[in-house]
C-alpha cells in the first residue's frame, strides 16, 4: 500500500498497528519462556515496521538473548524455594 501512496497516514497507522500486536504477542512468549515463538512474532513485526522501536528492543532486549541463562536461573530459584520449605 504505501509503495503505492507513500503519504497514506491510514496505512502508516495500521502497519504501527500490527507491529505493536506483533510486539505484544512477543513480550506474552517471551514472558512464558517460549523465545522460539516470541522471535518469529518479533521478526513478522520487524517485516511490517522495520523502525519499530518496540520490537526493536525486544530484539535485542539482554533477557531475550540470555534466555537459557535465564529460564536456568528461574529453576533454580524454584528448587531452593522447596529445600526450604
Amino acid at each position: 500500500m504505501l509503495e503505492l501512496e507513500p503519504g497514506n497516514s491510514a496505512a502508516k497507522r495500521g502497519f504501527r498497528a500490527i507491529a505493536g500486536k506483533y510486539a505484544r504477542l512477543a513480550e506474552a512468549h517471551i514472558t512464558n519462556y517460549e523465545y522460539k515463538d516470541a522471535q518469529r512474532y518479533i521478526t513478522l513485526g520487524l517485516e511490517v515496521q522495520p523502525d519499530d522501536d518496540r520490537l526493536l528492543a525486544l530484539k535485542d532486549e539482554a533477557r531475550f538473548k540470555n534466555a537459557p541463562k535465564h529460564l536456568m536461573n528461574n529453576f533454580k530459584g524454584f528448587f531452593r524455594g522447596l529445600k526450604s520449605n
